[in-house]
């Protein structure tokens, strides 16, 4: 539960999984986001897919709001897109 809301570089399975149901609850989230993430657990790696949305989508809605973004965001995305893409 520690790591659900920004994550971390190596998360096992389980903090994978708190982590992404974190970002497609649907009472907080938004739809667009939900629709784009879920579609991803269908993958060979889904779970790493899914995180690799769930992050892109977090920073684009950040620089869209003009917010800050946290460097371990950026860390993980950056671990994450090096490994999956």
């Amino acid at each position: 539960i520690r790591w659900h809301t920004i994550g971390k570089i190596d998360m096992t399975d389980f903090e994978k999984i708190i982590f992404i149901a974190d970002k497609i609850e649907s009472r907080t989230r938004p739809t667009k986001m939900i629709e784009s993430i879920k579609p991803k657990l269908e993958y060979k790696n889904g779970l790493d897919m899914a995180l690799l949305e769930c992050y892109k989508g977090t920073i684009k809605s950040l620089v869209d709001r003009n917010l800050k973004i946290c460097a371990d965001t950026i860390e993980i995305y950056n671990d994450l897109l090096k490994r999956y893409e």
